[in-house]
């Protein structure tokens, strides 16, 4: 047989400004990059932030080995959601504006398409988790 194995290896950039140009030498195109913000934080501070790291994806995860493969796949995933300070809509269209700046950035983001009865209902790009801690 034609037995194929997978390797997986996940790495975690710490996402402080101070850290953020050394974690730029790790990037390749080979990966699944996941943007991770705080959703119970301002939408300035958070936007300020995952606005630098899709450019630095869009910009150092590349895939420059033929044009026939595709560029890494990017996930923008909001944690404590349900203590959020502002509606998904308010970042949703950051991010679609955002899309103007960064050629090539709409292509590589995964979308969160909710279905029913095998229709397409919603259509959002980020991956809403509650990760808090039930009191």
């Amino acid at each position: 047989g034609n037995d194929m194995q997978l390797r997986l290896q996940a790495w975690d950039f710490p996402g402080q400004q101070e850290y953020a140009l050394a974690n730029l030498i790790y990037f390749h195109g080979q990966g699944i990059y996941i943007l991770f913000f705080d959703a119970s934080c301002e939408l300035e501070q958070e936007w300020k932030e995952l606005k630098f790291w899709l450019w630095a994806v869009a910009q150092y995860a590349k895939n420059t080995s033929a044009e026939t493969v595709p560029q890494p796949p990017v996930l923008i995933v909001g944690t404590k959601w349900a203590t959020r300070n502002f509606e998904a809509k308010e970042l949703e269209v950051r991010v679609t504006n955002f899309f103007r700046q960064v050629p090539g950035l709409e292509a590589r983001l995964v979308w969160n398409i909710k279905y029913s009865y095998g229709y397409e209902t919603e259509r959002s790009v980020l991956f809403p988790v509650e990760n808090k801690d039930p009191e």
